[in-house]
C-alpha cells in the first residue's frame, strides 16, 4: 500500500517491513533535493523501529561532490531506526560506494546488494533472529557478490 509519494521517492508499508522506492526524476538542483530530503525524513518517521528496503535501482546516478555533501547532511536521518537498512542498487560499483559511505557514518546494521531476492531474504532473516534469541553476526552485513 502506497503511504508516501513524491516526484523522488515512495514509500510503501503493508509487507513485513516497508519499502523505499527512489524513482527515475533527477533532482533540478541542490535545493530541492534539500526539500525532497527533509519530506521524506518526516514521512519515514511513522516507520522507524522495524528493517527497512530501500531500492535506489531506478535512481539518475550522480556522483558530483555538492551532491553527495548534501545527501551527506540527511543520510544519518535518512536511515535512522530502521535496522537492518539494506539498499537494492544497480551494479556492483554502486554497492561499494553506498558501503563506504554507511560506514563512514557509522550505520553498521547497514546492507547493499543487487538482487532484489537476496535483499528480501536478508531483511526477513534478520527480523525473525532479532526477534528471537539467534545472535546476530558481524558477517551478516558483509555484501553478497552481484549475481
Amino acid at each position: 500500500m502506497l503511504r508516501y509519494e513524491s516526484p523522488y521517492f515512495r514509500i510503501y508499508a503493508g509487507t513485513s517491513y516497508p519499502r523505499m522506492v527512489r524513482t527515475e526524476e533527477r533532482f533540478p538542483d541542490l535545493g530541492t533535493l534539500k526539500e525532497a530530503m527533509v519530506s521524506l525524513c518526516d514521512a519515514l518517521d511513522p516507520f522507524r523501529g522495524n528493517g527497512m528496503l530501500f531500492d535506489s535501482r531506478n535512481a539518475p546516478g550522480r556522483f558530483d561532490p555538492e551532491f553527495e555533501k548534501v545527501l551527506s547532511q540527511y543520510h544519518p536521518r535518512m536511515v535512522e531506526g530502521f535496522s537492518p537498512f539494506v539498499i537494492l542498487l544497480k551494479s556492483a560499483v554502486g554497492v561499494m560506494h553506498a558501503s563506504r559511505l554507511a560506514t563512514a557514518f557509522g550505520k553498521t546494521d547497514f546492507l547493499a546488494l543487487t538482487s532484489e531476492d537476496e535483499a528480501d531474504r536478508k531483511i526477513r532473516e534478520y527480523l525473525r533472529r532479532s526477534r528471537s534469541s539467534s545472535p546476530i553476526s558481524g558477517s551478516f552485513f558483509r555484501p553478497v557478490e552481484p549475481e
